[in-house]
């Protein structure tokens, strides 16, 4: 998207993108969050409002001050107590992994237990699977194992 305006981009905790194209001067600009790869929209909007806008993090201290903590923090609390969390989730195929120290191996499985892929990156893609239910495995370093579930939702 081309801008004559101000625009900017910031990366979200979750790896999205929120973009900001200003239309100029008094022009109809976007809005849009993309997720980390840049290819699939999250949400979009088409201008016929403000010419500039702003996306707070759930964890930003006026928002969770002026509207009494709206949003869910979990994975703020996850990442500080080394709980292992998964966003986004529902998800149309790509999951980040917080809150995993040192390395990991991580396995997805199916509902009915198949593997479906087994890797040691934070970052699962499973979006060439059917929708449903998965189940993710991590292998941390010292043996032990926490199983967690996701859902692919195209």
């Amino acid at each position: 998207y081309s801008a004559s305006g101000q625009s900017a981009s910031n990366r979200m905790y979750n790896g999205n993108i929120f973009v900001n194209a200003s239309g100029g001067q008094g022009g109809d600009g976007i809005m849009y969050e993309t997720d980390p790869t840049g290819t699939n929209i999250i949400w979009q909007y088409n201008g016929d409002g403000p010419a500039k806008a702003f996306r707070y993090e759930c964890n930003y201290p006026g928002i969770i001050e002026l509207l009494n903590d709206p949003c869910d923090v979990s994975h703020l609390e996850a990442l500080s107590t080394n709980k292992i969390e998964i966003f986004p989730n529902p998800s149309s195929g790509l999951f980040q992994v917080f809150g995993v120290e040192g390395k990991a191996t991580i396995s997805v499985f199916d509902a009915f237990g198949t593997l479906i892929q087994e890797i040691q990156e934070m970052s699962i893609d499973i979006s060439h699977c059917a929708e449903g239910l998965y189940f993710i495995h991590v292998v941390k370093e010292n043996g032990e194992i926490i199983s967690k579930r996701i859902v692919l939702n195209k």
